[in-house]
């Protein structure tokens, strides 16, 4: 397996954007928000949550819509995609 390819600067901000909402707004476990948003796994939340994969447009939709925040909140680089 190769190395996982670092995160460019902004999707490290946006992973901390993401974590710093989560903490103040998640509701419940990472287990129950993956199965209620359709997010495959606890593991991927978490994955997304601590920066060790990229979020991409659906899965900050996702996220946003869950912690009720707009998708410019978590990631204001994959929300000029929705404009």
């Amino acid at each position: 397996m190769g190395k996982r390819k670092e995160l460019e600067p902004w999707q490290k901000q946006d992973a901390t954007r993401l974590k710093t909402i989560w903490d103040a707004k998640s509701k419940g476990s990472q287990a129950q928000f993956a199965e209620d948003y359709d997010l495959s796994s606890q593991p991927l939340v978490w994955q997304y949550l601590s920066g060790h994969i990229p979020l991409n447009l659906e899965a900050a939709i996702k996220f946003a819509q869950g912690l009720e925040v707009s998708v410019a909140d978590v990631s204001p680089v994959l929300a000029l995609v929705l404009d």
